[in-house]
């Protein structure tokens, strides 16, 4: 387990929403921006049809900001499985 200050200045957050969600959304735009073009609003489209069945957990500091997320699709959810709404795309 982590000790010093760094551990104790770093939570991890599940199922987020306000602040921590917009943050969380930021981090994961910054990142899919940097590795592969993509631009927040093209992940809108790609991924919100599957809010409903969408948790974060993120890792954020002091002030709230998100420093790693991870989108998680559940089974389940009104637009279907991701997987397989991709394969029949």
């Amino acid at each position: 387990m982590p000790t010093g200050v760094l551990a104790t200045q770093l939570s991890m957050h599940f199922q987020v929403s306000g602040h921590l969600l917009e943050s969380a959304l930021d981090c994961e735009a910054e990142v899919f921006y940097q590795w592969f073009g993509n631009t927040r609003e093209q992940l809108a489209e790609e991924y919100d049809p599957y809010l409903d069945a969408t948790v974060f957990l993120v890792v954020a500091d002091r002030a709230g900001d998100v420093l790693g997320a991870v989108r998680l699709i559940a089974p389940g959810g009104v637009a279907g499985p991701k997987t397989l709404v991709d394969i029949g795309a």
